[in-house]
């Protein structure tokens, strides 16, 4: 029996189980989301959903809540942090989220020869600032954090197919990437002096005191992908501002990587509390 990693919770399966609760639930797909992309878009895509959803006469929307895990986790405490529908939402749950995008952006890339997926994606997402005509190299970053994501056999990998096709000069990129740790500070360092104001705008540090629900952060301990003192930084700041949160940082979750669960077993109280808090304040009655 293992653990569960990020990765692996599906929204659509935590869907199934709140529903056979008794729970009306919706899970909307977001194409950008869906296609890896870091954009300040996602806010506002998830502050629109909600606002259609606030107008469904079936629903009962005076008891409404936000679950969601990773990026999603962030983009949604930014557009629960908007005044127009920041009362409209009785409890929210951040799994795995982050605080500061730029600080992420450093953490994974800190990490990336221990796991290159997170690395992968930010390049995909951001190599336009600094290169022209750069299609072709971050789609093969794309499909490299594919590879590592679906765990391709060598034969189905994609990434090596595209990188034969790539020009000398983006072969050189991608090679640096990969061998030159140097070369990838250089990197983040010019994408954080490029990309600092929309980093800024879907960073929820900077809007967290705005939150008025109570906030359930739950990060696994030791998170390669996302550091969970991007939890414990959102947590001091709800609490420099009085708000109501809860922190459950656990050996339960990673980002990706199954953890044995007869290892973390002191873990699931915590867990469990965690969740009760979430669920408290949804069902709690105005």
């Amino acid at each position: 029996m293992s653990g569960y990693g990020i990765d692996d919770i599906r929204m659509t399966d935590v869907a199934n189980s709140l529903s056979a609760s008794g729970y009306n639930v919706v899970v909307p797909e977001f194409e950008e989301i869906k296609a890896l992309k870091i954009t300040p878009e996602s806010a506002q895509n998830i502050k629109d959903v909600f606002l259609v959803i606030l107008e469904q006469e079936k629903l009962n929307t005076k008891n409404i809540g936000f679950f969601s895990i990773s990026f999603s986790a962030g983009y949604g405490l930014v557009a629960f942090a908007d005044p127009e529908i920041a009362s409209k939402v009785k409890s929210i749950i951040a799994i795995g989220g982050f605080s500061e995008l730029l600080d992420t952006c450093r953490f994974a890339l800190g990490n990336y020869l221990k796991d290159d997926y997170p690395g992968n994606i930010l390049f995909y997402n951001y190599l336009h600032l600094l290169y022209d005509d750069s299609d072709a190299l971050a789609e093969t970053f794309y499909q490299a954090a594919l590879d590592n994501r679906f765990s391709r056999s060598d034969k189905d990998k994609i990434a090596p197919k595209l990188y034969e096709k790539l020009s000398k000069r983006h072969k050189e990129i991608f090679d640096r990437v990969k061998v030159d740790t140097d070369f990838r500070k250089d990197l983040v360092q010019k994408i954080s002096a490029a990309y600092e104001t929309p980093a800024k705008s879907i960073s929820p540090i900077y809007y967290v005191d705005k939150i008025k629900s109570p906030v359930c952060l739950i990060h696994g301990k030791n998170d390669d992908v996302i550091s969970e003192t991007e939890s414990i930084k959102l947590a001091a700041k709800m609490k420099q501002f009085n708000l109501e949160f809860t922190l459950e940082l656990t050996g339960l979750l990673s980002h990706g990587d199954k953890i044995p669960v007869w290892k973390q077993i002191g873990s699931l109280p915590g867990l469990a509390s965690a969740f009760g808090y979430f669920f408290k304040n949804l069902n709690e009655k105005e």
